[in-house]
């Protein structure tokens, strides 16, 4: 029983990265008064994202957003 437990959390630990960087996007689509809902599109993008680091990961939520804006 605590071994699957154990299991759940790492993987859950796994993913928090991902999870915090959607929640970036979300937050620079609001600010620039873009549909949250445009995330959606993105998802695939994030997973290679989310390796970057930091700076990095701001810059290329940066271009989806701009990406966002000419649609």
């Amino acid at each position: 029983m605590e071994r699957d437990l154990y299991r759940g959390e790492r993987k859950a630990e796994e993913r928090l990265p991902l999870i915090s960087l959607k929640l970036d996007l979300v937050d620079l689509l609001e600010d620039n008064a873009l549909p949250v809902s445009l995330a959606y599109m993105y998802e695939e993008r994030l997973e290679d994202i989310v390796v970057l680091p930091e700076d990095q990961q701001r810059a290329e939520l940066l271009k989806i957003v701009q990406e966002a804006k000419r649609l």
